[in-house]
C-alpha cells in the first residue's frame, strides 16, 4: 500500500490524475499481488495460536475471543461504510485529496497547513476518491491498517 501511496504522488507531481491512470495503477497493484502470491505459492501458511490460547478445555476464552473479533469486525464495517464526519477526515484528510482530484495534480495548498505533512494516508484517500467512491478511499485505508498488523 505504501507503493502505491507514492506511485499516486508521482502522478500527482506529474499532473496525471486522472481516473484511468487509477485504474491502471490498481490493474497493476493487484497484478503484482497476483504474481508474488503465485510466486511463493509453495510455501505453506503455519498459523498455531500460543500454548496459552489452545482452548483445549476452556470455552469461556474461545467466547471472548470470538466475542473479540465479532466487535473489531463491527467497527470496520461501521467506520468504513459512514460518511466522512471525524473533524480530521473533514476538515484535511478528505478535503484535500478532493483538491488534488479536482485540479488532476498535487500542489501546495496555502491555506491549509495540514497538507504540508506526509503524503502516504492522503494518496490513498485520493486513490479512491479518483474512482469517486469516499467508500472505496475509507477501505483503502483500513484494509492498510490491516496490513500493517500482519
Amino acid at each position: 500500500m505504501g507503493v502505491i501511496a507514492h506511485l499516486v504522488l508521482f502522478l500527482g507531481l506529474g499532473k496525471l490524475l486522472y481516473p484511468l491512470t487509477a485504474i491502471i495503477l490498481l490493474i497493476l497493484g493487484v497484478g503484482l499481488a497476483i504474481f508474488h502470491a503465485w510466486k511463493h505459492r509453495t510455501t505453506p501458511i503455519k498459523f498455531s495460536l500460543p500454548a496459552r490460547l489452545q482452548f483445549k478445555n476452556n470455552w469461556f476464552q474461545a467466547v471472548l475471543v470470538v466475542i473479540l473479533f465479532i466487535n473489531l469486525g463491527f467497527s470496520f464495517v461501521t467506520n468504513v461504510l459512514t460518511p466522512p464526519i471525524s473533524v480530521d477526515e473533514v476538515a484535511y484528510h478528505m478535503a484535500v485529496p478532493k483538491l488534488y482530484v479536482n485540479h488532476h495534480s498535487v500542489y501546495y495548498l496555502a491555506t491549509i497547513p495540514h497538507s504540508n505533512w506526509p503524503f502516504e494516508t492522503e494518496m490513498l484517500f485520493t486513490l479512491g476518491l479518483l474512482l469517486s467512491s469516499e467508500t472505496l478511499a475509507h477501505y483503502m485505508t483500513w484494509i492498510s491498517l490491516i496490513l500493517i498488523l500482519r
